[in-house]
């Protein structure tokens, strides 16, 4: 059958995906939380996804996982750190104080990374909106009082 003749391929595709979603919750659930309510969900997708096309395997179904955003967490303590400043700061020398803020290693570079290329994003659009302003190179950091 093509894919003109499934009028249902777009829902389809939707439920394989939440089925996904379940899936990987159900695989990244510890011992401590509902895995039953996990399950209960797969075997009610599962059910409808059967009801609408009953040729799809549902172990072919790969598992998603489950994706939790740590937003705003950095900049907010950059921006702290940068109102408290008493010099521009460079955005590693700014990472490093968040880190230590966190409680994080001192010599993880790999988070060092992740949470300077965070910031040099961050504040380089809050510069497009007047909150901060940089000078030099590389950028040193200040929090405009205007």
């Amino acid at each position: 059958m093509t894919k003109a003749r499934r009028p249902n391929s777009f829902l389809v595709a939707a439920l394989k995906r939440r089925y996904g979603l379940a899936k990987g919750a159900l695989e990244a659930a510890d011992l401590f939380t509902d895995q039953v309510e996990h399950q209960v969900a797969m075997g009610h997708l599962g059910a409808v996804i059967h009801m609408i096309d009953p040729a799809v395997n549902l172990e072919a179904i790969r598992a998603i996982r489950p994706y939790q955003a740590r937003k705003g967490y950095w900049s907010r303590d950059a921006f702290d750190i940068l109102r408290t400043a008493n010099r521009p700061l460079r955005t590693y020398e700014l990472a490093r104080m968040v880190m230590a803020r966190n409680g994080i290693a001192y010599n993880d570079r790999a988070v060092l990374f992740s949470i300077g290329c965070s910031l040099q994003a961050v504040l380089s659009r809050q510069t497009r909106e007047g909150t901060v302003r940089h000078f030099g190179k590389p950028r040193r950091w200040v929090v405009s009082h205007d």
